[in-house]
């Protein structure tokens, strides 16, 4: 009973530490040619993710940008 007890304790513990994330939400798309680059913001965070997109409408080669917005 105890150890059921502790590691209940111990998977909640684990799903806090990593399971409570800031949630990533895409403000604006844009596309130029077989261009696509998502603007997210994600808890005080805001970037850009730049992906090359197929003939098909699948997307690959994604990488995050560096950008300085400002006010």
């Amino acid at each position: 009973m105890k150890t059921s007890i502790a590691l209940g304790i111990l998977a909640a513990m684990a799903f806090a530490a990593i399971g409570c994330g800031s949630p990533r939400v895409v403000r604006g798309i844009t596309s130029r040619a077989d261009q696509v680059k998502f603007l997210y913001i994600e808890g005080g965070d805001t970037g850009v993710v730049k992906c090359q997109l197929g003939a098909d409408g699948t997307l690959s080669n994604c990488h995050p940008m560096t950008v300085a917005l400002e006010d």
